[in-house]
């Protein structure tokens, strides 16, 4: 059995001090190895503006699990990132590690809001912004 104490952080309590992508996506960290001393979880919310996207990014040896709290979210991946999926509220999406891909909300009126758990103590964000289709997300 482990001796380590529960550990609750408030809404109030999120951090941005955390690995972010440009193109509006906000992560704020809840769990992770330095707020709670996870070992092999991060997990947050994120918030993307209406009409914005994320620059061509993956999360290196991490896998992303997330669940659509609000809005809508298009998720773009594979070759060329040409491929496509639409998650709504209450859909979840699963990014394998080190997929590449980019999100966009493609509202033109609400924000989108989800909630993220990765496979590392910390988020990893590896943003690729020389990557040829950035400008189409622009």
């Amino acid at each position: 059995m482990s001796e380590a104490s529960v550990r609750l952080v408030r809404r109030g309590e999120l951090s941005g001090a955390t690995a972010q992508t440009a193109g509006g996506l906000v992560r704020l960290s809840a769990v992770s190895t330095s707020m709670t001393g996870s070992a092999g979880i991060w997990m947050g919310i994120a918030e993307l503006p209406a009409g914005h996207a994320t620059e061509v990014h993956h999360h290196g040896e991490s896998e992303t699990a997330v669940l659509v709290l609000d809005g809508v979210t298009r998720w773009w991946y594979g070759s060329g990132l040409t491929e496509h999926v639409v998650a709504e509220a209450g859909d979840f999406v699963y990014v394998p590690a080190g997929a590449l891909h980019v999100e966009e909300n493609p509202s033109t009126t609400e924000p989108a809001r989800i909630v993220v758990a990765r496979t590392s103590g910390e988020a990893i964000v590896v943003n690729l912004p020389d990557h040829p289709a950035n400008p189409r997300f622009r």
